[in-house]
């Protein structure tokens, strides 16, 4: 079976919808946030079938707990020797494909599908984030006296030259999002890398969005480079639309999504794209 890794700080709902239209062909692992108001108790009591829900750490944007919660996910995953492959998304993506449509795709596949950017096609606000070691980086990085304090390490290790060449042994980095599919072999390797590799994780933990070097620099430097897909297969629009950025999705974004043959879309709204949600569920229902 595949696995969904979720992880979820908001609106049990939307959580709820997305478990129960998953869990009878996916296995689910859900961390929610500490911080969130959501009834965790009352999740457990639900009894989903094939679906495992913990809460270990709270969660700063741009920190290294929401890394750290979706590696314990994966644990949780690799101890069930049915997982074959393994999603990685929020609870606000919706999956695009009928559960067919995924076994057909993934069930025998050795292939990584992630977006991979090499270090010398990074714009230069994604460099410093490599080359800069930020003691306050586990801190709200979008909160202004937070930023302010990060741009101040920032200007210091510049003019003291001490900014960073590499993150633990790796001179060459890698980049995408998080939200990635991997096969089981796979998180294997990478989680028996950071047991052994103590010094890749220490640099990770002062760096503003970690989980973005994570995967990526770990898999493109391994024996398992040459099945790297540049695809997540993942539908998001970058733009600010629906009072947010990336956009929440609406109706007017379903033949984008059919078009690009993604098999997972974000952000999703249970308003706002509850018209979307519709299109997508009758045509994963219908396949």
């Amino acid at each position: 079976m595949q696995a969904l890794i979720i992880t979820c700080y908001k609106d049990s709902n939307q959580l709820i919808k997305l478990i129960e239209s998953t869990c009878k062909n996916f296995l689910v692992y859900v961390h929610v946030d500490k911080k969130s108001t959501i009834d965790l108790n009352y999740l457990i009591k639900k009894k989903f079938p094939n679906t495992t829900i913990i809460s270990n750490y709270s969660i700063n944007w741009g920190g290294m707990n929401h890394l750290l919660a979706i590696i314990d996910l994966i644990h949780l995953a690799l101890k069930d020797q049915r997982t074959s492959f393994i999603h990685i998304i929020s609870a606000q993506d919706i999956p695009t494909k009928s559960p067919s449509e995924f076994k057909q795709k993934f069930e025998h596949s050795e292939k990584i599908y992630m977006e991979c950017i090499p270090q010398h096609s990074m714009p230069p606000q994604i460099v410093r984030r490599i080359e800069n070691w930020i003691p306050s980086a586990n801190f709200e990085s979008r909160k202004t006296p937070v930023r302010v304090l990060n741009m101040s390490f920032y200007i210091a290790e510049r003019v003291l030259h001490l900014t960073r060449k590499q993150l633990g042994e790796y001179r060459n980095t890698f980049k995408g999002q998080i939200w990635c599919s991997i096969p089981r072999h796979v998180a294997q390797y990478v989680l028996d890398y950071i047991n052994s590799h103590k010094n890749f994780m220490r640099s990770l933990k002062h760096t503003i969005i970690p989980e973005e070097f994570f995967f990526q620099t770990i898999i493109a430097n391994s024996p398992y480079k040459s099945d790297i897909i540049d695809n997540d297969l993942r539908y998001v629009d970058w733009t600010y639309r629906n009072g947010s950025g990336p956009a929440i999705l609406d109706e007017t974004d379903y033949e984008k999504i059919l078009s690009r043959n993604a098999f997972f879309a974000r952000k999703i709204d249970l308003t706002i794209s509850k018209k979307l949600i519709a299109l997508i569920e009758a045509k994963t229902t219908t396949n």
